[in-house]
């Protein structure tokens, strides 16, 4: 009986985690029902949708809890409390989506989204030019991505780099004209109107004295500081 009473109460305590406990690593039914669809699958032994998000998403799905585990443990970030949480979950987040740039292909639908979210790592932890590397990068993977280049222009901004920052908005914004969240940067780091004009419309023959589109603005610069490597007190950064 002694037993059987320790089995329930070890049980128990291995449910109930207190305040600033660190949470178990397997994501809970709640976390996974915040986390993309595809999440849910991946993250379920068995489950019936499996093939068809290979046949949607391609092989690398298989390497998908990876990336589904990295966004779990950056919203437990956003919610966690102590230095010692926070710590702990950006560590977790950065290894799991790091697997994801080991083990899965670079053209895998998935990778641009993956080095925008391990950029969010870096943010948090003030290391800014290993966010741009990341940001970079997902940018040469999608150059249409707004998202990218959005959060790679809060990156200058962060590092006291407001005209860099603007060229990043100009480029994102000849590639998405339409992105509302590019457009407001723009306006907020002094770009003039009228909005930079799109390739598309470049490439159609509007300016027949035209050579081609402008060239890109460069957006990996290879000498970026790295200007700090301790936690940010913010709780997100880069959405």
């Amino acid at each position: 009986m002694k037993n059987a009473c320790l089995v329930v109460a070890f049980s128990l305590g291995a449910v109930a985690t207190p305040a600033g406990a660190i949470l178990p690593f397997a994501p809970t039914k709640e976390e996974i029902a915040v986390l993309p669809p595809y999440c849910a699958v991946r993250l379920t032994e068995g489950s019936p949708g499996y093939e068809q998000w290979v046949e949607r998403l391609g092989r690398d799905f298989d390497h998908t809890h990876h990336y589904c585990y990295g966004l779990n443990f950056l919203n437990r970030y956003n919610h966690a409390k102590s230095p010692q949480e926070k710590r702990h979950y950006l560590n977790e987040a950065e290894g799991n989506f790091g697997y994801m740039v080991s083990h899965a292909r670079s053209d895998y639908v998935l990778m641009p989204d993956v080095y925008i979210n391990r950029a969010k790592v870096y943010r948090l932890r003030n290391e800014t030019g290993k966010a741009v590397a990341d940001l970079s990068k997902a940018i040469q993977l999608n150059p249409n991505s707004s998202r990218a280049y959005a959060a790679l222009a809060d990156t200058y901004v962060d590092m006291k780099q407001p005209q860099k920052a603007l060229e990043v908005i100009t480029e994102g914004l000849r590639h998405d004209p339409n992105s509302k969240s590019l457009q407001r940067r723009y306006g907020e780091l002094g770009g003039k109107m009228p909005y930079p004009e799109p390739y598309a419309a470049a490439a159609s023959g509007a300016d027949p004295t035209s050579s081609g589109p402008a060239p890109a603005v460069p957006v990996n610069p290879g000498a970026a500081p790295d200007t700090s490597t301790t936690p940010s007190a913010e709780s997100k950064k880069g959405g």
